[in-house]
């Protein structure tokens, strides 16, 4: 079962990088067919994040992205998105042990320090080794 959580993690990883590509302002975006509509499409219909214009061809997306349970993306505490900013190591082994369904709280002194941990002990990065 792990390894196949670790395939669908991997896909969906995969799937939120080619969605979240800088594309000219005038694209359509892409958008997912309704038959993908998740069981939890009846939740909120609009981003609150001060960032992100309903105009944004990544809007679409991301609002799909955010009505997931899981809390695959959450934006920052001050209530922005930063959709122009890099993803960072961090914040992308925090996608990935978040997609597996793993629900765990930020570090006390670093925020990522458990989701780091828990990629280790899931084999996903193996300290002191540079995967590429």
């Amino acid at each position: 079962m792990k390894t196949f959580a670790k395939k669908i993690a991997r896909l969906i990883i995969i799937s939120l990088i080619l969605s979240v590509l800088p594309m000219p302002e005038n694209h359509p975006g892409v958008g997912f067919p309704e038959i993908m509509t998740p069981a939890f499409a009846d939740a909120e219909e609009t981003i609150s994040f001060s960032d992100v214009p309903k105009s944004a061809w990544y809007y679409d997306d991301l609002l799909f992205i955010m009505k997931d349970n899981r809390k695959i993306f959450e934006g920052y505490p001050d209530g922005t998105f930063r959709p122009h900013e890099p993803l960072t190591v961090d914040m992308f082994i925090k996608l990935i042990i978040t997609i597996m369904g793993y629900n765990l709280q930020n570090g006390e002194e670093y925020w990522a320090t458990t989701y780091i941990k828990k990629a280790i002990d899931e084999g996903l990065i193996i300290p002191g080794r540079i995967l590429i």
